[in-house]
């Protein structure tokens, strides 16, 4: 029994990683390197390298140049059709390596489906939200929203390398918002469409 309940918090510690990266790809890492570095959290063999001091560096570089980005008007939409298949490898990585010690065959599967999931669900909710934003608002809102997700990133990243024991719960909140989301999709989209719409014979 005790090993499922390891093997269920390591689930919920990758996936809660991965859905960090969905926010900001780079950042995730980065604090899971610097995690591993000063002893917070032990990375598998296959992912040694991450705390290797290039790693930390490279990583430290390409978080700041994300973050910086997506305060740069139309830029940020741009990003959002790169991050969305970089956020599938990235929390695919990331779930695999917090399901170091299962099988080959089923740590890569459930890396897979669970961490890549989550990374891509919640990397493509971003491009809508940021989408509706420009719509709204001509964009002029859009640094908030990229505040908010870095903001997301950093709180989803911390809580899964220095409060581990927490992340069950993160995992179920992800889960009760994306099965709303899911089930509510059709009545925010209209009500986004409808918004659109008023904000578009406003301007006119």
């Amino acid at each position: 029994m005790d090993n499922y309940w390891e093997i269920f918090l390591e689930l919920a510690l990758g996936v809660t990683l991965s859905a960090a990266a969905g926010f900001r790809v780079f950042l995730p890492p980065l604090i899971l390197s610097l995690a591993s570095v000063f002893g917070h959290i032990q990375l598998s063999p296959d992912f040694q390298w991450v705390a290797s001091p290039e790693a930390v560096i490279l990583l430290a570089i390409a978080t700041v140049a994300e973050i910086i980005a997506f305060y740069i008007p139309f830029v940020d939409n741009l990003l959002d059709t790169v991050q969305i298949p970089l956020a599938l490898v990235i929390g695919t990585l990331l779930t695999a390596n917090s399901l170091g010690d299962l099988d080959p065959i089923a740590q890569w599967t459930i890396a897979i489906i669970a961490g890549g999931g989550a990374s891509t669900a919640v990397a493509g909710l971003n491009g809508i939200a940021r989408l509706a934003f420009t719509g709204l608002t001509g964009g002029l809102a859009n640094f908030l929203l990229a505040t908010a997700q870095a903001v997301s990133a950093s709180a989803l990243a911390l809580i899964a390398v220095l409060v581990p024991i927490l992340t069950p719960i993160v995992l179920l909140l992800l889960i009760s918002i994306g099965v709303y989301l899911f089930l509510n999709f059709p009545k925010l989209k209209q009500m986004l469409f409808r918004q659109n719409e008023q904000s578009s014979k406003e301007a006119n």
